[in-house]
């Protein structure tokens, strides 16, 4: 990291282009604030990561080092979920708290990070420690008529939130259809739940306006959006899956707490990864634990593998392709400790410079990753291959 940070003065006018799902297009990240501010919605706690849960995890990694790389501050928050129905069916299931739950899956998480050698710019934030700011959020949208009360939850009314549906491409007809949070007596079948107040959990919060209940999930992580950031940053990430009704939930919800039209600049999804066809997920039961991986091949390989597609794009599992990077592996690192004459500095400058311009296009890993790779066929200086695999961040 230090060398990434000595070298920050080089680079800082470089432009970039970063997806921006909201707007459906490449948008130039300068000129650059002097804090990127990146919220990462992350797993739940009540089972194993897998590699689905790595992909999103160490694509922000690399964004996180490849912000620092160019010099700038980089606070990348990554929220952790331990309020959840599916938290307290596992703490029934196994005889034990949903404190206790939550709490043994936070450091089977910091386990699985520290295998994959990520996460370590990463700052994490627990929704359980947030429940107080939730609560005056739900306070301020309900005082707002923008949320109201039915059968003892509280919904947010999305037909007056500002463009929902914008990020997902839904009419409000087609939102309907969707029939998300169904209950009786909601004022539309679109609205969203922000408390709820039906004993779908044995995690009870207790608020005197409300009852008893527990913040639901998209409040949860505007919470610490409105904490940590005061609901103003640049950019919000996750997996695709989250686009609805998660993270249009959670812009609706910015826009209403902070009167702004755009409190996010840049909402970035990563594509899912996949295996036999579905989408792999621990409640379809078909995952490939990151820990079980992490026997087979070294952290290097697997992030290599993840690297060879373009993040937006889904990943469709291969054992067979896995393999291959065993030895793509090998053969970076026995580049990286030999030695290479001075008069190639020139040819490996350049393949710096078109290795920083596909990461500049909306982080092209799978370009950058070929023009490394076409790099130590060709004799790249060992000096420069280290800038690129720190910024990769692959150990050697």
């Amino acid at each position: 990291m230090q060398l990434l940070l000595s070298l920050c003065d080089t680079v800082k006018n470089l432009i970039m282009k970063l997806f921006d799902t909201l707007r459906m297009k490449k948008i130039r990240l300068g000129p650059y604030p002097d804090q990127i501010k990146i919220l990462v919605c992350g797993p739940t706690l009540y089972e194993l990561c897998h590699l689905g849960h790595a992909r999103v995890l160490y694509f922000y990694d690399l964004m996180t080092r490849y912000f620092i790389y160019k010099g700038f501050h980089t606070m990348t928050v990554v929220t952790i979920t331990d309020i959840d129905p599916k938290i307290s069916a596992k703490a029934i299931g196994v005889g034990n708290s949903t404190q206790g739950v939550s709490d043994k899956f936070m450091i089977e998480l910091l386990h699985d990070m520290s295998l994959l050698q990520i996460g370590r710019s990463f700052l994490l934030a627990r929704v359980s420690d947030y429940v107080n700011v939730a609560i005056v959020l739900i306070k301020k949208l309900s005082s707002e008529k923008l949320a109201y009360s039915a059968s003892g939850n509280i919904y947010i009314d999305v037909r007056k939130v500002l463009r929902y549906g914008e990020m997902s491409g839904l009419s409000y007809d087609k939102i309907k259809e969707l029939r998300i949070d169904i209950a009786a007596n909601k004022r539309n079948p679109g609205d969203i739940l922000l408390w709820n107040s039906i004993n779908l959990s044995c995690q009870q919060f207790f608020e005197p306006a409300f009852g008893k209940g527990i913040p639901w999930w998209h409040i949860q992580d505007a919470s610490i959006a409105m904490s940590m950031f005061e609901g103003r940053y640049d950019i919000h990430g996750g997996g695709i899956e989250l686009i609805y009704p998660h993270h249009e939930t959670i812009l609706g919800q910015l826009r209403a707490l902070t009167n702004l039209a755009r409190p996010v600049n840049w909402w970035s999804h990563v594509g899912t990864v996949t295996i036999r066809g579905n989408k792999m997920s621990n409640s379809l039961s078909n995952t490939l634990k990151i820990r079980d991986l992490a026997r087979e091949f070294l952290p290097n390989v697997i992030k290599l593998y993840l690297l060879s597609k373009h993040y937006r794009e889904d990943l469709s599992f291969s054992r067979t392709h896995l393999k291959r990077y065993v030895a793509i592996n090998n053969l970076i690192a026995e580049s990286i400790v030999s030695e290479n004459d001075s008069d190639c500095i020139s040819y490996s400058n350049k393949i710096f410079e078109k290795f920083q311009t596909y990461l500049d296009n909306d982080f092209d890993t799978q370009g950058a990753l070929s023009i490394l790779l076409d790099g130590i066929t060709n004799g790249i200086d060992r000096t420069i291959l280290s800038k690129m695999t720190d910024i990769f961040g692959l150990y050697y």
